[in-house]
C-alpha cells in the first residue's frame, strides 16, 4: 500500500469490521492497523473470512457495518486475487502488471496526457489525477520490483550490481536531438539522484516535453546504467524518437534494448515499435520481419496482438510463405 513514491507515507485503519454471507456471519468486531512498512499475515483455515477482510480492505466489498480509513484519502490499496481465471497465454508478468492495476494506470496517464493537447482546465485535472494515480501505484518500477531489484532506484548508487534489466555491456545512448542536462555535461558535483531523473523523464515524456525527457534518460543511462531501471530508459529514448518522427533515431535506440539488454521485460515492445519505424522509414520488408519476429517470440502478449493487426492492415500474413 502506498500514496506516493516513497513520499508520504500511507496508513490504513480498519475499524469494528462486521461482515455475513448467506446469513452466517463471517467477520465480526475485526480492527486492525496497517502502517508504513507493516507486513500483516492473516491465517486462519479456509472459510473463515480472510479474502473477504482483504476484499473489504481493498474496498472491493463493503462491509456490513464497521469502516476502512486510509491516510491521505487518495493512498491506494493493491489486491491480488486468490484465484483468477487465467488469461490464455499470458505471461505471468502481465498478469501481475493487470492485476495490480499499473497496466491501466500507464495507459490512463497516456491518454490523459494526450488530451492534454486540447486545453482546459478539466484536461489538466485530469492528468493531475491520472499522474497520482500511476505514481502511487509505483508503476514506474514495477519492471525492477518484479525482477527483484529495488523499487526506489535512487538509493543505489551508480555501480550498483547489475539486475535483470542491466545490460551486458556499456550501452551508450545517442544524442541525436541537443545537448544534454548541464548535470551531465559538466560531470562534476553530486548526480541527480537515478529516483528524480527517472521520473522526470517519464512525467516530461508524458506531457510531451520530448527534448527535455531525452536529456533525463540520457543523463538515467550516463549515472545508473547498471540499475535495472536502464533498460526502461533506453527504450523510452526510442519512443521519443519515434513520436518525434526520427525513425532512424529510434532503430538505433531499440537495437540498443536488444542487444544490450536480454532480460528486460522491454524487448517485446521494442521490437514491435522497431518494426514500425522500419516501416516508416519504406523499409518494409525489414519491418515485416521484426512483426512477424514478435508474433513469434512474444505469444499471447499486447505486443503480439498489435503486430498480429499492424501485418493484417498491411495484407500480409503472420507467417513467412516459403518459395517453392
Amino acid at each position: 500500500m502506498s500514496s506516493g513514491p516513497s513520499v508520504v507515507p500511507a496508513t490504513l485503519l480498519a475499524q469494528h469490521l462486521h461482515h455475513e454471507r448467506a446469513g452466517v456471519v463471517v467477520l465480526d468486531d475485526v480492527s486492525l492497523t496497517v502502517g508504513p512498512g507493516t507486513c500483516l499475515g492473516v491465517v486462519g483455515p479456509n472459510g473463515v473470512g480472510k479474502s473477504t477482510l482483504l476484499q473489504i480492505l481493498a474496498g472491493l466489498l463493503t462491509p456490513g457495518d464497521g469502516h476502512v480509513q486510509l491516510d491521505p484519502p487518495d493512498a491506494t490499496v493493491g489486491y491480488l486475487h486468490q484465484e483468477h481465471v487465467p488469461v490464455p497465454g499470458e505471461p505471468v508478468r502481465d498478469a501481475l502488471v493487470r492485476q495490480t492495476g499499473a497496466s491501466a494506470a500507464e495507459a490512463d496517464l497516456v491518454a490523459a496526457a494526450t488530451r492534454l493537447g486540447q486545453g482546459g482546465r478539466h484536461e489538466e485535472e485530469a492528468y493531475a489525477v491520472a499522474l497520482r494515480r500511476y505514481e502511487s501505484l509505483s508503476a514506474a518500477d514495477v519492471d525492477a520490483r518484479l525482477a527483484g531489484g529495488s523499487p526506489t532506484p535512487g538509493n543505489l548508487p551508480a555501480n550498483a550490481p547489475s539486475g535483470a534489466g542491466s545490460p551486458t555491456s556499456p550501452s551508450g545512448s545517442s544524442n541525436y536531438g541537443g545537448s544534454p542536462t548541464a548535470a551531465r555535461a559538466a560531470d562534476s558535483g553530486p548526480a541527480p539522484s537515478a529516483d528524480t531523473l527517472y521520473s522526470n523523464g517519464l512525467r516530461d515524456i508524458t506531457s510531451g516535453k520530448y527534448d527535455l525527457a531525452r536529456s533525463e534518460f540520457q543523463d538515467y543511462l550516463h549515472y545508473y546504467g547498471d540499475t535495472d531501471l536502464a533498460s526502461n530508459a533506453q527504450f523510452y529514448l526510442g519512443e521519443i524518437a519515434y513520436q518525434q518522427k526520427k525513425y532512424d533515431s529510434a532503430v538505433d535506440e531499440y537495437d540498443k534494448v536488444l542487444n544490450n539488454y536480454p532480460k528486460s521485460f522491454k524487448l517485446a515492445p521494442a521490437r514491435l515499435k522497431k518494426g514500425m519505424a522500419l516501416i516508416e522509414l519504406g523499409q518494409k520488408n525489414s519491418g515485416i520481419k521484426e512483426l512477424r519476429e514478435v508474433v513469434k517470440r512474444y505469444p499471447g502478449t499486447e505486443e503480439e496482438r498489435r503486430a498480429r493487426a499492424r501485418l493484417k492492415d498491411m495484407g500480409v500474413s503472420v507467417t513467412a510463405t516459403a518459395a517453392h
